[in-house]
């Protein structure tokens, strides 16, 4: 995969043998270990580009035709638009129109088919996002709840408290006062 984003970097940079050395590489690769089809059809593209680059169309025709192939297998649909895009801009620099114009209704399926799997990527992420806020203010919310239940109950039982003692100390004050009416002498008039 380094050789393969190497080409791309390349390519991008329009630094052909470069992109074709590092391309070959992960080609060698591919044939000589276990063979990863996504890499290979990457692998294909980019070589189909280099020949489009080249003014190779035939050879770029049959790479992207070899990258499409391989898509139509895997399940990737950016891989298969790229190789659709790259065998369409072939048929139209070998001015074969008719091939084009059947691909362009496959291609504009394929770009469909990618924006609504893009979206559906995004609102996913989206209301992954959403769920887990909305699950956090829930939770907030319950929290708070229960501290200010907690706090009335404290605040409640400290009035029932002061109104205890005031009633204690009213009783004990009517207590004195009564004791006090004794022990003073009365001022006869």
């Amino acid at each position: 995969t380094v050789n393969l984003t190497l080409s791309d970097i390349f390519l991008a940079t329009e630094e052909i043998d470069s992109a074709s050395f590092y391309i070959e590489k992960t080609l060698e690769n591919l044939r000589s270990g276990t063979p990863n089809y996504f890499q290979k059809e990457i692998a294909l593209c980019q070589l189909g580009q280099i020949s489009f680059l080249k003014k190779d169309f035939t050879k770029a025709k049959q790479l992207f035709q070899e990258a499409y192939s391989l898509s139509e297998e895997l399940p990737n649909i950016h891989y298969k638009n790229l190789s659709l895009q790259g065998l369409m801009t072939s048929y139209l620099a070998l001015e074969e129109t008719e091939a084009y114009s059947k691909l362009m209704i496959e291609q504009n399926q394929s770009s469909a088919e990618m924006v609504t799997d893009r979206t559906r990527a995004m609102n996913s992420v989206y209301n992954r996002i959403d769920n887990f806020e909305e699950n956090n203010s829930r939770n907030l919310i319950k929290s708070q709840t229960s501290k200010i239940y907690k706090l009335s109950i404290a605040l409640l039982l400290l009035i029932i408290i002061g109104l205890l003692y005031n009633y204690y100390l009213n009783i004990k004050s009517a207590q004195y006062n009564a004791l006090l009416k004794y022990i003073t002498p009365s001022n006869p008039e």
